[in-house]
């Protein structure tokens, strides 16, 4: 049966619940295209399964002290494992074939891995925060470190597996949302999920791992004889019916309204409802089959990635995202295992950095898709956890052991971009008087330095996500002075991660245009002016949207612009009062123009016999019979005209200006006609 498991953990581990308490699933939503349009913060959290190193994500600028012990100490993980011998014979050479430069916060010079190259032009866009020097678990073990993580708790003991996680704490008790979900997507719920009620640890969880096969199983109509159709149809109506009959009997006085086993129909009226909502919802916005961003995970795909099974996570969010509202979406969880790279790091960790942060990689397919409609990416943040972090040497089989000191990274569009703390300290290549003034590089099992508690990190991410949450989540924070920040878990000095999120909000909106193709938006911008005439030009990108931001509050004229397009309307106001403007929409009417001309090598022949070279134009309003062409001044015949396109046959040696020209309008292209493409 479909999501067994699933269900084991709704119907087993509901001997607290009241007749209908438990999941929280909407009470018979009415069903409209664009509902599922996310409305409120929403944390999407990954974990990197094995300990990720990270300093192999982010490497030092060459010609510094600081990567001259980097190469030497952590060369051989840049080897060729086949003939087991370096591939770059100095570190400028790997490090320039290898990685992006970056600038960091305080100006200087750090590299991205080029498998990470999303990852990197979402840092140039200001969207991703890198906290240095971030530790959690200090015992190296991957299941108690995990265990941790996924808790929040420094304190939780290695075998308590029954109790909450920080997501599951993130979720309850809202003060403006009241209760809502955490939406595992991967193969098992992940402890992160558990909810503070020790009755029901998955009150607040629903698992998609598919979420183009939720609801529960219905016959096959291909196979309406094979056992899977049969068993389904006759559940589905024992359930319907049975339960039919014992809500009239309990009706009627002859059960209790209390009856043990009138909750086990109950859930199943709601999950199946629930699945059919879902279904609905997917199959209106977007058609079931086959799913949009199979491509990650379909194996025929030449696009796939290389952990098909995170590709398929990856689309589970989607959909997520699309029915937002009938989910109670407040947090996702994803996983991708193989970090633990003991050995021949650098083809696994290159794959999965791929996977998770490369261009067309799982992160940018789905940003590419989000971005389509407004709203989505302005309230999405992503974080990345991991066990710990790893050595700073490399060790002898071309790998990294485990560590604890670590990288954390924050992904968004609300994030206030830039790096926090110290990139690769000094200390790590400077000998040490409390170790008989050896270099940590040099000590076997040195590793980065912890500074920061995760605890600091994450509840920053909380507190975006529901003010004065950050507390709740995480109770060490309650030790912290509001006014210096000191007290609590450990913050590295001189970083200050208030500044974590911008202070300002957005504004997005879409541009409609009558065929919506991307081509219609080249050099389309939008132009916001504040009351105090500050002034700042944005542009829209291929599927119309645009976004401007972070913006303080004020009201602001906007002004959609673009040569021989009309505007409706040509300009509006909107206000940013504490809150996101998610609807500045407007619509564009192209004028008379060409989009793009060509001259072909085909020839044409008129009626009088006389033979014409073709040229085709792709553009605005040709209207039929009615547009009239001349080149150089010298009318040319125009052999069809409409819509989008026309076409003509100039006379042999025609140049000069292009203007076309019907009963309303005239245009004159920027181009002239011999400086055409030829073809």
């Amino acid at each position: 049966m479909k999501r067994r498991n699933f269900l084991q953990g709704m119907l087993y581990g509901s001997a607290a619940m009241g007749p209908l308490s438990g999941l929280l699933l909407p009470a018979n939503k009415a069903f409209a295209v664009g509902n599922g349009v996310l409305t409120q913060r929403t944390l999407i959290n990954t974990m990197l399964l094995g300990g990720a190193d990270l300093r192999y994500l982010f490497a030092p600028a060459p010609g510094t002290p600081y990567a001259e012990k980097f190469w030497e100490k952590r060369g051989q993980i840049y080897k060729v494992t086949e003939a087991d011998k370096l591939e770059y014979t100095s570190y400028e050479l790997m490090w320039n074939d290898l990685y992006l430069p970056s600038v960091a916060s305080d100006g200087s010079t750090f590299g991205i891995h080029k498998s990470a190259t999303w990852l990197k032009q979402q840092y140039d866009y200001n969207n991703v925060a890198i906290i240095a020097n971030v530790v959690a678990s200090t015992n190296r073990r991957h299941d108690h470190s995990q265990l941790i993580m996924h808790t929040g708790d420094l304190q939780t003991s290695q075998f308590l597996l029954d109790r909450d996680g920080w997501g599951g704490r993130l979720v309850t008790n809202n003060p403006t949302t009241g209760n809502m979900n955490v939406v595992a997507m991967s193969h098992d719920v992940g402890i992160y999920c558990n909810s503070l009620n020790p009755g029901n640890r998955l009150d607040h969880a629903i698992h998609m791992r598919d979420s183009r096969n939720f609801s529960l199983p219905e016959s096959d109509i291909a196979a309406p004889l094979a056992p899977n159709s049969v068993m389904a149809r006759a559940l589905k109506s024992y359930y319907a019916k049975r339960g039919e009959n014992i809500e009239e009997l309990i009706l009627n006085k002859q059960l209790p309204e209390d009856w043990p086993y009138r909750r086990f129909f109950q859930h199943e009226s709601n999950l199946r409802r629930f699945g059919i909502d879902v279904d609905t919802r997917l199959e209106q916005v977007m058609p079931l089959q086959p799913p949009l961003l199979s491509r990650l995970y379909d194996p025929a795909s030449p696009d796939k990635l290389h952990h098909t099974s995170f590709g398929k996570q990856i689309a589970n969010l989607y959909d997520a995202s699309l029915c937002a509202d009938l989910l109670n979406l407040r947090s996702a969880y994803l996983e991708l295992s193989g970090w633990d790279t003991h050995r021949d790091q650098r083809t696994a960790i290159e794959n999965n950095l791929h996977d998770v942060f490369g261009t067309n990689g799982g992160l940018d397919s789905l940003a590419q898709e989000l971005v389509k409609t407004p709203g989505m990416v302005e309230n999405m943040v992503f974080t990345f956890t991991s066990d710990f972090g790893r050595q700073l040497a490399g060790n002898g089989t071309n790998g990294t052991d485990h560590g604890s000191g670590t990288y954390m990274i924050v992904v968004g569009v609300p994030v206030n971009g830039g790096t926090f703390g110290e990139m690769f300290p000094q200390r790590e290549i400077t000998p040490d008087p409390a170790n008989g003034n050896k270099i940590p590089y040099e000590v076997q099992g040195a590793e980065i330095l912890g500074l920061t508690s995760f605890e600091r990190v994450l509840s920053e991410v909380c507190d975006w996500i529901e003010p004065g949450s950050g507390k709740i989540v995480f109770p060490n924070m309650a030790n912290v002075d509001p006014a210096t920040g000191e007290g609590g878990p450990i913050l590295e000095p001189g970083v200050n991660l208030s500044a974590l999120f911008s202070p300002g909000h957005y504004l997005t909106g879409k541009i409609s245009t009558p065929n919506g193709e991307s081509y219609n938006y080249l050099n389309m911008t939008v132009t916001l002016t504040g009351t105090k005439g500050n002034s700042f030009t944005v542009p829209v990108n291929g599927n119309g949207v645009y976004r401007a931001g972070p913006l303080a509050n004020d009201s602001y004229v906007v002004t959609p612009k673009k040569e021989h397009f009309v505007f409706s309307p040509a300009q509006a106001s909107f206000t940013i009062a504490d809150a996101n403007v998610i609807d500045a929409d407007f619509s564009a009417t192209p004028l008379l123009q060409i989009v793009y001309a060509v001259k072909h090598s085909t020839l044409y022949t008129a009626d009088d016999g006389k033979q014409y070279r073709i040229m085709q134009a792709m553009g605005y309003n040709f209207v039929a019979n009615e547009t009239r062409v001349t080149i150089g001044g010298t009318e040319v015949f125009v052999i069809a005209a409409e819509g989008y396109f026309f076409t003509l046959a100039p006379p042999e040696l025609t140049a000069g200006e292009i203007v076309v020209s019907t009963p309303t309008e005239n245009y004159t292209h920027s181009e002239l006609y011999e400086d055409l493409q030829f073809v």
